[in-house]
């Protein structure tokens, strides 16, 4: 069940494409999965007890909305908020975030809102919640839409909801269709009783990420009637890649306690970089017009005062034409991979969203009402891996949100080194929406 329900979704971003040897492929595939399913148990044994409730939409989604300059100030402001709440909480440890992620994930819990709960998304979101559907919406039309040429390019973006089969007369059908029409969400019901059912979204969470993120729940917590999950994985390859004969070196790496260590490091020339007065930065090049940052703080800026104030305005800025600064740079990133998980709920709170985890305030109304209950936010979680290698990146993140239901009660150029061999912060961009996809830092390898 699972592997048609994958694949179905590869049929529709092919067809978007119009790729014929990709067509070609998935046909293929097809074959291959009504033979799995067949024979192979795996699968079948997983989902078993879980149905899928709706059909997903063939209509073609619009990204009219990603040229809304509003719509993109908004996710920004989100993005350096959520990296500066994070890294404040996570002090001097590696960090890896996928904001992209998330939005997505609380948009969704975010449709289904109401009252002072919808302000305070707004507040968070610097959007409606009508605002903020549509640019989900048109974020999931560029992303999965897009054609991707480059067989050294794959993305896949998938968001899915996850019902109580003894809830689900309480669940409106209006959210539901908003999730299934706005975010292309499958609807998946079962007993969230069952052990079977944590399986059942692990294997999703798996299956979304090609694998590199296996397990994002143990258990399913008590009272909880809906889950909502966002999965995302982007692996791009550098356009020119890094070799084992030319460059790739060995040098010292001085983390954030000022210990230094051996590291590999992929060495290249480029023409520039961009330039602040307390940091320098390098826009590397991967396939499919997806870029790497790597942003050093000054030696006398310390990683933790960089981050702490680090802002939409001064990103952009930063990684302006007007501060881009030609010269002939010699350019070190480590390898590194790295795996990464965080509660969410303190950090959500940190930023504002407060009500939409109370038991008693929380208002999720156009979402699910119970009799002498009510909906709330009590499981946000994160998880992402990211790794980075002569070859290029792989990246994947899973947002996980559980709601229960509670009980009332021209210049000449010169030559600089820009080495990132100490504490910095980095980017995977899409360059063609100008959206940081994940953001990061390194403290130590």
């Amino acid at each position: 069940f699972c592997t048609v329900i994958h694949i179905k979704s590869a049929v529709e971003k092919s067809t978007v494409g119009g790729n014929m040897k990709r067509r070609f492929a998935i046909a293929v595939l097809l074959c291959v999965a009504c033979v799995l399913c067949g024979c192979n148990g795996t699968n079948r044994n997983v989902m078993e007890g879980v149905t899928m409730l709706n059909t997903l939409s063939s209509e073609k989604f619009s990204d009219e909305a990603l040229q809304n300059d509003e719509y993109k100030a908004a996710y920004d402001d989100f993005t350096y908020s959520f990296f500066r709440t994070v890294t404040a909480a996570d002090n001097k440890k590696n960090v890896c975030l996928s904001p992209f992620s998330a939005y997505m994930a609380f948009s969704l819990c975010f449709a289904g809102s109401d009252g002072k709960t919808a302000e305070e998304f707004k507040d968070v979101f610097g959007l409606t919640k009508e605002q903020a559907t549509e640019y989900c919406r048109s974020l999931y039309a560029h992303f999965v839409q897009r054609e991707y040429n480059d067989e050294n390019t794959k993305i896949n973006l998938a968001n899915s909801v996850w019902l109580n089969n003894a809830d689900r007369e309480y669940v409106k059908d209006s959210y539901l269709k908003t999730a299934t029409d706005s975010f292309n969400a499958p609807i998946f019901t079962c007993d969230f009783s069952d052990k079977n059912t944590v399986d059942a979204i692990n294997s999703w969470c798996k299956d979304n990420t090609d694998g590199l993120i296996d397990e994002i729940i143990k258990e399913l917590q008590k009272d909880q009637f809906l889950a909502i999950i966002n999965a995302l994985l982007v692996e791009a390859a550098w356009i020119n890649p890094y070799s084992e004969t030319y460059g790739i070196v060995t040098d010292e790496f001085t983390d954030v306690n000022g210990k230094k260590t051996q590291q590999t490091f992929l060495q290249k020339k480029t023409e520039a970089y961009y330039y602040a007065e307390d940091a320098k930065a390098i826009m590397m090049p991967l396939r499919d017009n997806f870029s790497f940052v790597g942003i050093l703080p000054n030696e006398d800026v310390s990683i933790e005062e960089y981050c702490a104030g680090l802002t939409t305005e001064k990103i952009n800025k930063m990684l302006s034409y007007s501060y881009r600064r030609a010269a002939d740079v010699t350019t070190r990133i480590p390898k590194f991979s790295l795996d990464y998980d965080i509660d969410l709920v303190k950090i959500m709170k940190s930023m504002g969203l407060v009500e939409a985890f109370d038991g008693v305030k929380a208002n999720f109304k156009p979402m699910a009402e119970f009799p002498g209950g009510n909906a709330f936010i009590n499981t946000a979680l994160q998880k992402t891996h990211f790794e980075l290698d002569e070859n290029g990146i792989k990246a994947a993140a899973v947002t996980y949100i559980g709601l229960g239901k509670n009980a009332y009660s021209g210049e000449t150029p010169k030559k600089i080194e820009i080495f990132l061999d100490r504490p910095f912060v980095y980017m995977l961009m899409d360059n063609s929406t100008n959206l940081p996809l994940f953001v990061g830092v390194v403290n130590t390898l």
